[in-house]
């Protein structure tokens, strides 16, 4: 047997291995779960999931709603609580996916919350039985009557239920009908006696209910406190009587000085009717003298326009001699234009005259001068040769 065959029947071998013996391909799958598994909508659930990929971000959907997000840990695992979306009731899908493209499903059921109240009407301050079931496990509402709260804090238990609870009907309510009302507050766990509540965002309402508050059957105390109100009706009305009664004196009282006022007001009417007719009569003196004033006035213009008339007429005469008075003044300053130009030549003149003077006078002097220079120049070579003469023997200096 070649080498070729004993090839060819190892690759047979192992061809016909492969096909008898599995093999295993070792692949982690993506978990999530949610806790509770149930509720109505607005309540908070825990969401835990595993084998995703290490420290990337996880998107939570209910039905394709986006409710949340949380970011894995170094394993791939995380935990956060979400609130249920409105949705409808029954089974819902519930979807985490990472950014790598790892999902995984489960289930949850929302559940329809029920709250009833017994018996639903009575009179104020009577007694009622309430509970509720659908709520959703550890989950913990605030219970209202209208606006008044009962019930701070009640704790659901682990099937979703309220245990049976009674509370009382708000006293000095008005009849008709008023409405009991579930608040969702949040999500609680209880770990080693003690309760953490992780608080809802936003207050919902869960359930509710009508409850008609009645007239109840009068009761001895129901008389007796009418009674007492009925007597303390009449005090006050025996009070508001007094006082009626006085305001009817005072009223009175008012009347006889209003009376005396009005008599008083009409002695005053008179007495200004008086005054306004003695004004009614100096007003008719004031006109007359107004007319005279009038007509002194128009005399008075007549003589001011004559006294106008011969202002104008003296008033030309004064321009005129203005007039000739302001030609004198021109040819005055004209002759003395005349004669400053005439004092100007003359000065004029007068310093060329001097300053001639000067030259000459310089000149002389200078001539002078150099006439006296030359004299002591001559005396003074004189001596000097006379001295040379006497100081040098067999020398002789004669001056011709």
């Amino acid at each position: 047997m070649n080498s070729k065959k004993i090839f060819l029947y190892a690759l047979l071998v192992l061809l016909i291995l492969s096909s008898v013996i599995p093999v295993n391909t070792i692949s982690e799958q993506a978990v999530v779960s949610v806790f509770p598994s149930e509720g109505p909508s607005g309540v908070i659930v825990e969401v835990f999931g595993c084998g995703f990929s290490s420290r990337v971000s996880v998107t939570i959907y209910f039905d394709n709603i986006l409710v949340g997000s949380d970011t894995t840990d170094q394993d791939g695992c995380f935990w956060t609580l979400i609130q249920v979306p409105d949705i409808e009731l029954g089974q819902r899908t519930v979807m985490v996916r990472d950014i790598t493209g790892r999902i995984a499903y489960t289930q949850f059921t929302v559940t329809k919350p029920i709250m009833r109240v017994s018996p639903t009407s009575g009179p104020a301050g009577a007694n009622v039985s309430v509970y509720g079931v659908g709520l959703g496990p550890y989950q913990v509402y605030t219970l209202k009557f209208d606006n008044i709260v009962l019930e701070a804090a009640l704790f659901t238990n682990e099937t979703g239920g309220l245990p049976e609870l009674v509370v009382k009907i708000p006293d000095s309510l008005l009849t008709g009908v008023h409405v009991f009302t579930l608040v969702y507050v949040g999500y609680y766990r209880e770990y080693k006696n003690t309760r953490q509540i992780y608080y809802a965002s936003s207050s919902v309402i869960i359930a509710q209910e009508e409850f008609e508050v009645t007239r109840g059957a009068a009761t001895t105390d129901d008389i007796a406190l009418l009674n007492e109100t009925l007597s303390e009706l009449r005090k006050e009305l025996s009070a508001l009587k007094l006082n009626v009664t006085s305001l009817l004196n005072e009223l009175e009282t008012l009347k006889a000085s209003t009376l005396s006022n009005i008599s008083a007001l009409n002695n005053t009417m008179q007495e200004l009717f008086s005054k306004l007719e003695e004004l009614k009569n100096t007003a008719t003196r004031l006109e007359e003298l107004i007319t005279a004033l009038e007509t002194k006035l128009n005399s008075t213009s007549e003589e001011l326009v004559n006294v106008k008339s011969e202002l104008s007429a003296e008033i030309g005469e004064l321009g005129s001699k203005i007039t000739t008075l302001n030609q004198s003044i021109t040819q005055t300053i004209k002759q003395v234009e005349k004669f400053s130009n005439e004092l100007e030549d003359q000065s004029s003149r007068i310093r060329d005259l001097a300053a001639n003077h000067e030259n000459t006078r310089a000149m002389i002097i200078a001539a002078v001068a150099t006439g006296v220079v030359a004299i002591i120049l001559g005396a003074l070579a004189h001596i000097s040769l006379r001295r040379l003469k006497y100081e040098v023997p067999g020398t002789q200096t004669s001056f011709q």
